[in-house]
């Protein structure tokens, strides 16, 4: 799986069952060179280390990193993994992540550097000086 401007594309593994894949590797760092700031990557519970590597590169790209805490997780080797490799934006019980990223994009300056209330009135002020 892999993102390439801004649609889903979905691959046939191309390695032999049981050769490691790493598929969420993959998929965060298309979503990082996609997406570059705009991106979010999460770490969930899970075997191994799929994903830190990919969640290095969105946070290189200035993108938002959030990782389940371990003590939560069934399996808490990804995430362990992930937090050993990664200063990551938000560290929550699962249950806790949806309100938690809510309230870290709400006060997130606009990827774009630039609010709406400031590009409104840039198109307001545009509007007068036309007249």
């Amino acid at each position: 799986m892999s993102l390439l401007n801004s649609k889903l594309h979905l691959f046939c593994p191309t390695q032999a069952r049981g050769v490691l894949r790493l598929p969420i590797d993959i998929f965060f760092k298309s979503v990082a060179m996609d997406r570059m700031e705009k991106s979010i990557g999460f770490i969930l519970s899970g075997l191994g280390s799929d994903g830190t590597l990919g969640l290095i590169a969105i946070k290189e790209n200035d993108g938002v990193a959030i990782v389940q805490n371990p003590a939560t997780a069934k399996f808490d080797s990804i995430p362990r993994s992930a937090l050993e490799m990664v200063v990551p934006d938000l560290a929550a019980r699962v249950e806790d992540i949806p309100n938690k990223m809510l309230a870290l994009l709400k006060f997130s300056p606009p990827a774009n550097g630039e609010s709406d209330v400031l590009s409104k009135s840039k198109n307001s002020l545009d509007k007068l000086s036309s007249n």
